[in-house]
């Protein structure tokens, strides 16, 4: 069995991403509930983090930092999924 390790990291801004490529990790959780909105815009510049990482959007009651509405978080995770960014409900 090999042992995968996976961070977990906050997303506030592009910022964020500044070193993404050095993190010696198997996989990177993107926290987007860290984010003031759920800017469609961004998922682009995630593309070629693809292999990489992971996208969440936690709602509070889960953790979540930030309340977005199910039409907001679904529409958000529906473009990621249709450009091949990963996602997790």
């Amino acid at each position: 069995m090999k042992v995968r390790l996976i961070a977990s990291l906050p997303f506030r801004s592009l910022n964020d991403l500044n070193g993404i490529e050095e993190v010696q990790v198997d996989l990177i959780e993107l926290r987007m509930d860290y984010s003031d909105n759920l800017d469609s815009g961004v998922l682009e510049k995630l593309i070629r983090f693809r292999d990489k990482i992971l996208i969440t959007v936690r709602d509070p009651v889960e953790g979540g930092v930030r309340g977005f509405t199910d039409d907001e978080k679904s529409s958000f995770l529906k473009l990621a999924n249709d450009l091949g960014v990963p996602i997790r409900r």
